[in-house]
């Protein structure tokens, strides 16, 4: 028997799957506030069992979202504290079944996205700045290397300026490197 798999369930695999870390922590805080969002809906239909699982789907993201937290950092202990309370107001909000126990946590969530997402933003921002010196920094080594080789060559010295020719050459391949 052969399975047809849907090309969708591919396209999220591979999407998870080739994403960084940054993009996982949003597309984490996205899936929280897609089931919140249901969990309420759940509720105001009073399908307990809609409410329920993604209730508990919210709770196993926040709880994956603290178990990444470095707590040497400041920041993350911020986060903890929101995290704890809420997975506190999500079992709250299965056992009575009451939206407004959500209501203020999807907001919350929302800042921690826009934290992350900017976060992830200034990081990107660091490695193109990062990528951009040593560009620079090679470009320099290449200018240099091509003043010396025209030093060589009037001294007809051929094997220091085949040697600087394959310096060249690496010097070339790094900032290729760098482009891709």
């Amino acid at each position: 028997m052969i399975l047809i798999s849907n090309p969708y369930q591919k396209y999220k695999e591979n999407s998870i799957n080739t994403a960084s870390k940054e993009e996982i922590t949003l597309m984490l805080y996205d899936g929280c506030i897609k089931f919140m969002n249901l969990a309420k809906i759940g509720i105001q239909e009073k399908n307990i069992q809609k409410a329920n699982e993604n209730l508990i789907k919210a709770q196993n993201i926040i709880t994956e979202l603290d178990s990444t937290l470095n707590m040497d950092v400041e920041i993350s202990k911020n986060f903890h504290m929101l995290y704890d309370f809420a997975l506190s107001r999500l079992i709250d909000a299965n056992i009575k079944k009451k939206e407004e126990f959500v209501d203020g946590l999807e907001r919350r969530m929302e800042r921690g996205y826009d934290y992350s997402k900017e976060r992830s933003t200034m990081n990107a921002f660091q490695k193109l700045t990062d990528i951009t010196k040593n560009k620079l920094s090679l470009s320099k080594d290449l200018l240099d290397l091509t003043l010396n080789m025209e030093d060589y060559v009037e001294k007809e010295d051929f094997d220091a300026f085949t040697e600087l020719i394959d310096k060249r050459q690496n010097i070339i391949d790094d900032i290729s490197l760098l482009d891709e």
